[in-house]
């Protein structure tokens, strides 16, 4: 095979590289979002069964939303800085 088919063939195969790349780019972006959509729906609705009447004023951009976000990989979905677990009494001793 001469040097320009090997090197034809490098291009062609970095090509599908990059296109798998982008892909899974695409796809974890994709699956970031559905989780933010999840996350805020899901806090929609658990306040709303237990205060129907405050759903109106929600605030997402709020503490009580951040408080709602306890998992570290939620909160990196949206911004927010990481919170450790509370020390327990069991902790301290």
């Amino acid at each position: 095979m001469s040097t320009i088919d090997e090197k034809k063939q490098k291009i062609a195969a970095a090509e599908q590289r990059i296109a798998r790349l982008r892909g899974e780019i695409s796809r974890q972006a994709r699956a970031a979002d559905t989780r933010r959509k999840i996350l805020i729906g899901s806090f929609v609705m658990a306040s709303a069964s237990t205060d129907p009447i405050q759903l109106a004023r929600l605030k997402l951009n709020g503490k009580a939303f951040e408080s709602f976000l306890v998992r570290t990989a939620d909160r990196r979905l949206f911004g927010l800085a990481v919170v450790e677990p509370a020390a327990t009494n069991d902790d301290m001793t």
